[in-house]
């Protein structure tokens, strides 16, 4: 994504300097370094970030800058959602979905990349395949700790729909976190949207037998999580979009009950018309089963700490 000197960023590289990030694994190849992390205490990496961001916290009140809460976003936290919660107790978690065959090939293709410079001899499957894994880990590590008592503090977000319809997503994090949502505030979002717009950028270009990887394979490595989140967030996707147009056509159903109709021609017209879009809903539903509820992929949480270090 582009980088700006000012603007925000992950806090992985804040938790870089803890010296027990999952960072080095994005520029080598090295396995059991990622292994002997599971095994770490994470207390020690997630005081030094709390530290850290008291430290941006005190230098921001020096220019004269105040903010109610801390926005922190990296997929880091999927593997230690203990550590998070024990250091911010009060987070809440925005968790975005989105299905595993376009993920796992992807986010591979970005680890390959980065590594590549810096070796002669990188692996880029191995490497692909180190990460795939790395996110099944990470995903089941989440889903238990959420089954501990905690899934309460999580929103489940599905991608497209903040693609689609990106103001009502919105509205939905600010009630879920407890935020007023305001007219400046969108306004601003739209902006930067503008601003940022994913067309301007270069596009991603990779195959999943570019890493030795399949669709059955990933669906059946990624099985639970598909199950639970992907299967549900899609379909509630879907039928959000059919309520959504049949409301339109109350809608209009209703504002041509207001006015005088011109004729009973036109009155047949308007009900062929009605009629057709009843097909077109009908046929969206059934093809639903042919087509794969899929949209391009990336896990990752948006952490909400809702009071300041």
């Amino acid at each position: 994504h582009p980088m700006d000197a000012i603007a925000p960023d992950e806090e992985i590289m804040l938790l870089e300097h803890a010296f027990m990030s999952t960072v080095p694994e994005c520029y080598a190849f090295m396995p059991d370094y990622g292994e002997q992390l599971y095994d770490k205490d994470q207390s020690d990496a997630y005081d030094y970030l709390y530290l850290q961001l008291q430290f941006l916290q005190w230098q921001k009140r020096k220019k004269g800058l105040t903010g109610e809460r801390w926005v922190l976003k990296t997929p880091h936290h999927l593997h230690y959602p203990e550590h998070l919660f024990r250091r911010f107790p009060d987070a809440v978690v925005i968790q975005t979905h989105r299905h595993p065959v376009e993920v796992i090939p992807s986010y591979g293709s970005m680890m390959a990349a980065l590594a590549s410079p810096f070796t002669d001899h990188l692996d880029p499957i191995a490497m692909a395949q180190h990460w795939a894994q790395k996110w099944q880990s990470g995903l089941a590590r989440t889903r238990a700790f959420r089954d501990s008592g905690f899934d309460d503090r999580y929103f489940d977000l599905w991608f497209k729909a903040s693609v689609s319809d990106p103001e009502k997503t919105i509205e939905g994090i600010y009630d879920f976190t407890g935020q007023t949502l305001t007219e400046a505030a969108m306004r601003e979002m739209a902006r930067w949207r503008e601003m940022n717009a994913r067309e301007d950028r270069p596009e991603h270009h990779y195959t999943l037998s570019d890493y030795e990887f399949t669709s059955a394979g990933i669906e059946q490595q990624f099985a639970d999580y598909i199950s639970r989140h992907v299967e549900k967030l899609s379909l509630a996707a879907l039928l959000s979009s059919i309520l959504d147009i049949r409301l339109e056509r109350i809608c209009c159903v209703i504002e041509s009950a207001l006015h005088p109709r011109p004729s009973k021609a036109h009155d047949m017209n308007a009900v062929r018309s009605q009629e057709r879009v009843s097909r077109v809903v009908l046929t969206g539903i059934g093809s639903s089963r042919d087509d794969k509820l899929v949209s391009p992929s990336g896990i990752r949480p948006f952490i909400y700490p809702r009071r300041r270090p």
